[in-house]
């Protein structure tokens, strides 16, 4: 791992750079302080926004070659800003969405400093997060991890999730390489425990949503490394896990899930009372009498823009996909368990700054980022062959 120190001695990366990064570190940590989310649409705006829009405006080239290096991506935001002006809104949010990237384009030479910004981050979720558990279990009285996250979150799913990303990282980026040049069995064993390790803090959230995200992840993960040996290990540690912790049950302190009945209601109301073509805008129903949203990403932007915007976005996922599964992207790995916990919460994929941004934007620009280096690279190589 390179130093910070080091990184200035070698003239790897410019002081700005480290500025724009502790602006972005401190975005990210924000999430977790009870603060109004005014705030943080401010923050983004006067200090993240406005002065990389007028940055990237010298080498407005080099943001442009990106966004053209995903056309899906950008033809999904157009689709999306077109079906809301039929239903006589204007979409801001997809400006929004469009901005964090042009700022997170600032890093595109600066590899180094995005895995810094995510091991500072790692390194402070987990602070607060030890705090919190052992307040949690050895202090009497005290709020359960649940209330305890509750902050900006005003979720702790969300809390959880970014939590996930945070651990995903420190493993692909920090751990792995140290536990795969062990014996396999040893090798197993740790990723095994290391996994459930971040399952049973899942667990202390209620996070059903974060856990869908860290079960795909682990499956691509086996997977993309061919470590089947692996899912032998973690059958045999869940049904300790679930014998120690009785862990189906804790997850149902909450109740069962209403998500069956709440995507089933928005189906029929997209087909009753709107067009499926154009969605239904966000027009305040509420499902099932009592729900403000259909509780996943996805159906939520088929709900409010209809099937086309979300086949388009669709597309966009499977090219997205594809591509970083052939380049070998370490980040797409970080992104992936924001792309399936979204499939079970949150209103919509194209957001104001919120704690999305942060497990699942945040991670799949990089991604994105990468995959274009990654593919500019190996092109350069052909013509050079």
């Amino acid at each position: 791992m390179i130093s910070v120190r080091q990184l200035f001695k070698d003239n790897k990366v410019s002081p700005a750079v480290v500025g724009w990064a502790l602006i972005l570190l401190s975005f990210m940590c924000s999430f977790f302080v009870p603060i109004p989310s005014k705030f943080n649409n401010n923050y983004f705006y006067i200090l993240m926004a406005v002065p990389a829009l007028f940055a990237s405006l010298k080498n407005y080239r080099n943001a442009m070659q990106l966004l053209l290096g995903f056309p899906y991506f950008l033809l999904s935001i157009v689709i999306s800003v077109i079906i809301y002006s039929f239903h006589g809104e204007v979409f801001k949010d997809s400006a929004y969405i469009l901005l964090f990237l042009v700022f997170l384009n600032r890093f595109v030479n600066a590899e180094k400093i995005q895995e810094l910004i995510f091991l500072a981050y790692a390194g402070v979720v987990f602070a607060v997060m030890l705090y919190a558990y052992l307040t949690n279990n050895y202090m009497p009285h005290s709020p359960s991890l649940r209330l305890m996250f509750y902050g900006q979150t005003f979720n702790p799913v969300y809390a959880a999730s970014m939590i996930l990303v945070a651990a995903i990282y420190l493993w692909i980026f920090h751990l792995e390489a140290y536990v795969t040049v062990k014996p396999r069995f040893l090798s197993y064993t740790l990723i095994v425990v290391y996994f459930s390790f971040v399952l049973a803090i899942l667990a202390q959230f209620e996070a059903r949503s974060a856990i869908v995200g860290l079960v795909a992840f682990i499956l691509f993960y086996v997977y993309v490394r061919r470590l089947f040996g692996v899912l032998f290990f973690a059958l045999i540690l869940c049904f300790i896990v679930i014998e120690i912790y009785g862990l189906p049950s804790f997850l149902l302190q909450r109740g069962f899930s209403f998500r069956g009945e709440i995507w089933l209601d928005a189906i029929q109301h997209i087909n009753s009372s709107c067009s499926i073509f154009i969605g239904c805008s966000d027009d305040d129903y509420l499902f099932l009498g009592k729900f403000s949203h259909a509780h996943s990403a996805y159906l939520s932007m088929f709900y409010e823009a209809g099937i086309i915007s979300f086949a388009v976005f669709m597309v966009f996922a499977f090219d997205f996909f594809r591509r970083c599964l052939r380049l070998e992207s370490k980040w797409f790995l970080v992104a992936l368990p924001g792309w399936f916990a979204l499939l079970t919460t949150t209103s919509g994929i194209y957001t104001s700054p919120k704690p999305l941004w942060i497990y699942f934007w945040l991670p799949t620009f990089f991604a994105m980022i990468e995959c274009y280096k990654l593919s500019h690279f190996k092109n350069h190589q052909i013509a050079e062959d």
